[in-house]
């Protein structure tokens, strides 16, 4: 079989994804590669990470866990190295002022700016800065112009977490309905 290109995907959690000329890899490889599974024959051999495991690493791993990351992000980084500038100032502005934030973390956010300004590559950076990028495989009407994009919304999608298109947290382990926001594992 004839690799038309093998990728290097730290970025996505995978250490070398190759993409085949004859067919591509299922879902069900994507996990064992990356490590994902609800159990440990579904991921392949060990370590193997359950969604939840994943999902705390990924909150452990962010630098925005809280309002107070998010002021301190916004006033020490350096404009040109946040994935927030690729918004457009009022898109930016508006996603920010959706964020709700826990004990837990992110829990809730609006996507509509992201999906109507960013490629799924650039979101999946996006939310990594709040440990969301779980969620991109969520989000309406992606845009995918790349491998990066494809591989964005490829990654395997922890279908044991508690995460829901269209609601929003308010609070108390509680998700309303909401076109366009996401309720986080968490809320």
């Amino acid at each position: 079989m004839k690799f038309i290109a093998s990728v290097a995907f730290c970025v996505f959690g995978l250490a070398s994804l190759p993409v085949l000329a004859e067919d591509r890899a299922s879902n069900q490889d994507l996990r064992q590669v990356a490590g994902y599974g609800s159990s440990a024959t579904e991921c392949g051999d060990p370590p193997c990470l359950t969604p939840a495991d994943r999902a705390r690493l990924d909150v452990l791993g962010a630098s925005i866990r809280s309002r107070s990351d998010l002021r301190a992000y916004l006033s020490t980084t350096p404009r040109g190295l946040s994935p927030l500038e690729k918004l457009s100032p009022g898109a930016k502005r508006r996603f920010l002022a959706s964020l709700f934030f826990n004990e837990n973390g992110l829990v809730s956010y609006d996507y509509s700016d992201l999906a109507r300004e960013l490629a799924a590559s650039d979101i999946y950076r996006l939310l990594s800065l709040f440990g969301a990028q779980r969620t991109v495989p969520l989000i309406k009407e992606l845009r995918i112009e790349t491998v990066m994009d494809e591989l964005s919304v490829m990654q395997p999608y922890m279908r044991m977490i508690d995460d829901h298109e269209a609601y929003r947290c308010i609070g108390g382990h509680n998700c309303i309905h909401n076109p366009g926001m996401i309720c986080m594992t968490g809320c």
